[in-house]
């Protein structure tokens, strides 16, 4: 089994470079946007950047479990029995990682919009 973790880091070193962009923009908003534009558009800049944040969780378990793999190979682990069914068995690992992970957003998102989390007023306790 072949893991390809390329695609992946050139998605998440576009999605660093876009939230670098995005707080770039934010924080120099008076500046560029119209302060009535922000105001329009902040919860929908708020789900944007919630589902670049969840994608980028995603691409990091293939990465991650790839690099974890690479490392026990390389200390001399690739012999043990674990070590050689985590690679067999890698794309299904991540697999099952992204299922888990979207059970937990199916859960989560109903929730952040029952208690405004995309929404744009902001309240202080």
């Amino acid at each position: 089994m072949h893991l390809n973790i390329k695609p992946y880091l050139v998605m998440i070193t576009l999605l660093v470079f876009c939230f670098s962009l995005i707080a770039f923009l934010r924080n120099t908003r008076y500046d560029y946007v119209p302060a009535h534009w922000m105001a329009k558009n902040e919860a929908a800049m708020r789900v944007v950047v919630f589902c670049a944040f969840i994608l980028f969780g995603m691409l990091a378990v293939p990465v991650a479990i790839k690099t974890f793999l690479a490392i026990q190979v390389k200390i001399g682990n690739g012999d043990h029995r674990l070590v050689q069914t985590l690679s067999t068995y890698a794309k299904e690992i991540v697999y099952g990682v992204w299922i888990f992970y979207m059970i937990g957003i199916c859960i989560a998102v109903p929730l952040m919009i029952k208690y405004d989390f995309f929404s744009t007023a902001t309240t202080s306790q």
